[in-house]
């Protein structure tokens, strides 16, 4: 009797009327876009005051009427289940709750695509859905999708009532884990899912080099930051070999190395300035001894428990002769937070006898969008000027910090005038990233403008290095006595919208117009901890040879 009081009696509101007219407000909002969008590009302002407004509307529209609709009427539907399904008798009325089942599957799909769409867009920019949907806009957002996931539920349960209906019930529950990536994206770890998302994409490239350093003909790895830069080159130094160096100089012989032949190589790595003071401890080892007292079981005991995943050289060529072994390993992350965005059509990049080559390339243009705001806020301009030493024209050389927020290392990259070394060009970027800092508006001078343009090209390689300069040559010091077997490095560095990553082991004024930070001709770059003197990766890019061509 009081199933079919229930079947008789109606709900105190039309379930179906409630979810057609979520359903209305959902394409009245789509239109308002729309017209917001055409709008916008009007020249008058008010014009685009009134793009503005329905720009406003309809997000009130799409946000707020439309999920609070659809969460009624499937409350409705959830109060009054009795009723609506008709359990018994010939009351039954399949054609209604067709209807009404596929009024609610409607408006979940409409739900659960409004916060995506822009998502997917967002993505596709290299960015977050964080940077899509900011502050309160990232809560109604959430009410969306939480509204499509409860939609969607009661949806699937209506069609299991109704008999052949099978693959509209999959379709309404598969909203329920699209709606769930949604309101995941919009946590503080969809941020690192992004970035995630990018490094797998780019581990599945193809390495613009992977081989020996022998193989490059327009490319040379040096041993010291004053190694001199021979011209036409690329020039890449990192500071496993020095650490390597290091300790072999301190704790084995005990005094600077003296090598026979070669002495102004070894003279400089004596003096040189880096250690391993100059990196986190979690992402260097280095270590030396000799062979006779273990020193490769210890290498391969310690390197297992602090860096389990990395494959080690194999040692076994030279545990057989003795001798002094050393060995180096370095790794740094520098994860952008906001990854960049690719640029489409690549870069031109000109090496310095005028060549052109068309390379892959990220960066921000647009910036005054609201989208890239925090994108824009990351980057620091270290420095920017002209060689006639006047800054409202166009900028010759610059440095930007690509991400101001990394920690506890930086990446920067820098067009300036090549020097004799590596080193000096390194200098000449710290003084004048020094003597910017004493401008008055240095803190209005180093942010990124609304209308600036940086472009910077992608790089991801891997060079063996044999240092030939050494190998052979006899350690005379005291109770020494040995040549150099082996002076081997591998440098994989990687450079694109995501970050940095370097893995080694060794056996100014506001401009008034636009700045275009375009590093489409030689630059430098660099890794290096903040607050520490020297870096642990420097790069002179020449030319082509290692960028990622298109």
């Amino acid at each position: 009797m009081g199933a079919a009081e229930n079947a008789s009696s109606s709900p105190p509101m039309n379930p179906g009327k409630v979810a057609w007219t979520a359903g209305v407000c959902g394409l009245v909002g789509v239109g308002l876009l729309l017209v917001a969008g055409l709008l916008s590009g009007g020249r008058s302002a008010a014009t685009k005051s009134l793009g503005n407004a329905a720009a406003t509307i309809s997000g009130v529209v799409i946000y707020v009427a439309t999920p609070l609709l659809a969460l009624l009427a499937s409350r409705i539907v959830r109060r009054n289940w009795q009723a609506i399904v008709a359990l018994e008798g010939p009351s039954r009325d399949e054609r209604a709750l067709r209807l009404l089942a596929f009024r609610l599957l409607a408006v979940a799909l409409f739900l659960a695509l409004a916060p995506a769409l822009p998502g997917v867009v967002t993505l596709s920019m290299g960015l977050c859905l964080q940077q899509a949907f900011r502050g309160g806009l990232s809560l109604l957002v959430s009410v969306a999708a939480l509204g499509a996931i409860y939609a969607a539920w009661v949806v699937a349960k209506l069609y299991g009532w109704i008999p052949g209906q099978n693959r509209w019930r999959i379709v309404a529950l598969s909203v329920i884990p699209f709606s769930l990536l949604t309101l995941f994206g919009l946590l503080p770890i969809g941020r690192y899912t992004c970035l995630l998302w990018n490094r797998a994409a780019y581990a599945s490239k193809t390495l613009t080099f992977d081989g020996d350093s022998n193989s490059l003909a327009q490319t040379v790895i040096v041993p010291t930051l004053e190694s001199s830069c021979p011209p036409g080159k690329n020039v890449v130094w990192c500071s496993s070999f020095q650490l390597a160096w290091n300790v072999l100089r301190d704790d084995v012989v005990g005094a600077p190395l003296q090598v026979d032949d070669a002495e102004a190589v070894a003279d400089r790595l004596n003096a040189a300035e880096q250690s391993i003071d100059d990196l986190e401890g979690d992402c260097v080892y280095a270590a030396a001894g000799r062979v006779e007292q273990g020193i490769i079981e210890t290498i391969r005991r310690e390197m297992a428990t602090r860096f389990p995943a990395h494959r080690l050289p194999d040692f076994s060529d030279y545990g057989q002769d003795g001798g002094i072994l050393a060995y180096s390993y370095l790794t740094v992350q520098v994860p952008f937070e906001y990854p960049f965005r690719p640029v489409r059509d690549g870069l031109t990049f000109r090496d310095s006898e005028g060549r052109q080559t068309e390379v892959e390339a990220f960066g921000l243009w647009e910036a005054y969008q609201k989208r890239y705001k925090n994108m824009r806020e990351q980057i620091e301009v270290l420095f920017c000027r002209s060689r006639d030493h006047e800054p409202q024209w166009r900028a010759d050389e610059y440095a930007l910090d690509l991400c101001r927020h990394s920690w506890p290392y930086q990446v920067v990259v820098a067009v300036v005038e090549p020097n004799e070394s590596l080193g000096a060009m390194y200098d000449e970027v710290q003084k004048a990233a020094t003597e910017s800092r004493q401008f008055i508006d240095y803190e209005g001078s180093s942010r990124f403008g609304a209308n600036d343009v940086l472009k910077v090209p992608e790089m991801l390689w891997e060079i063996d290095h044999r240092f030939e300069e050494l190998i052979g040559k006899m350690v005379t010091n005291p109770g020494v006595g040995m040549p150099i077997a082996e002076a081997l490095q591998t440098i994989r560095f990687r450079l694109d919208r995501s970050g940095a990553a370097l893995e080694t082991d060794i056996l100014a004024h506001v401009l008034a117009l636009p700045r275009d930070f375009e590093f489409d001709r030689p630059f430098l770059v660099y890794i290096k901890k903040r607050r520490a003197d020297q870096p642990c990766f420097v790069m002179w890019v020449d030319n082509a040879e290692l960028l990622v061509r298109r």
